[in-house]
């Protein structure tokens, strides 16, 4: 067995495949919406959105690196959506999709952790 799927636990490789896929789904949408952010901002918060660059490269890697763990690809995935919607609100308040990219965020902790790693 790998040390991934031992992590993850017996019964749990489906995790595994979610956050995989998940991956997989989320790195082009992630890197269309740093660029367009960045693309259609100016002064200010284009400075703010461009510490949303090292994210996407980030994100390549946890989708091809394997051998990295289950909670540290889980946070490559989880992290920059949370770090987004701060940005987000700092920026523009609740009136952006912030919200939206919170919940993502915690629909995506809930299904890759259980309710023990997350309490």
């Amino acid at each position: 067995m790998s040390q991934e799927s031992e992590e993850v636990g017996p019964g749990q490789e489906w995790r595994s495949l979610l956050l995989q896929r998940l991956l997989v789904a989320t790195t082009p949408l992630v890197a269309a919406a740093v660029a367009m952010s960045i693309w259609t901002s100016h002064g200010r918060n284009r400075v703010v959105l461009c510490l949303l660059l090292p994210i996407v490269p980030l994100q390549l890697v946890a989708v091809y690196a394997q051998r990295w763990s289950f909670n540290v690809r889980a946070w490559v995935l989880i992290g920059p959506l949370l770090f987004a919607s701060f940005v987000a609100y700092a920026l523009v308040g609740f009136t952006g999709n912030g919200s939206v990219v919170a919940a993502s965020a915690i629909v995506f902790s809930a299904l890759l952790f259980d309710r023990r790693r997350m309490v």
